[in-house]
C-alpha cells in the first residue's frame, strides 16, 4: 500500500509536507481502482476518452471526489494515475 502522505504531490499547497487533502484523496481513490480497470488505461487517449473510461467525471469536467479542498481536472487525474502506474511498475521490477 502506498504512503499517500509521503508521495510527491502535484501541488504544494496545504500543509508543511506540501500535500493537501485532495492529493491524498485522489491517490487513495486511484489505489482503489481494480487492476483490471487500470490495465485498460491508455496514456494516448484524449481527455474525453479518459473521462468516459473513468465514468466518474462530472459534467463540468472535474472528478467526483468527496472531502476535497479543490477540484481535480483530467490533467491532474492523468498525472496521478500515470505516477501510480510508474510506481507499480518500479515495485514489480525492483529486486
Amino acid at each position: 500500500m502506498m504512503n499517500f502522505e509521503e508521495d510527491p504531490p502535484r501541488f504544494a499547497l496545504a500543509d508543511e509536507n506540501g500535500v493537501d487533502e485532495t492529493d491524498v484523496n485522489l491517490r487513495e481513490y486511484l489505489e482503489g481502482l481494480s487492476a483490471a480497470k487500470i490495465s485498460q488505461y491508455r496514456p494516448d487517449w484524449t481527455d474525453e476518452q479518459v473521462m468516459a473510461w473513468e465514468e466518474n467525471f462530472r459534467d463540468d469536467g472535474h472528478l467526483l471526489l468527496v472531502c476535497c479542498t479543490r477540484d481535480v481536472a483530467v490533467d491532474e487525474y492523468r498525472e496521478a494515475l500515470e505516477a501510480l502506474l510508474a510506481r507499480r511498475q518500479q515495485s514489480t521490477t525492483s529486486p
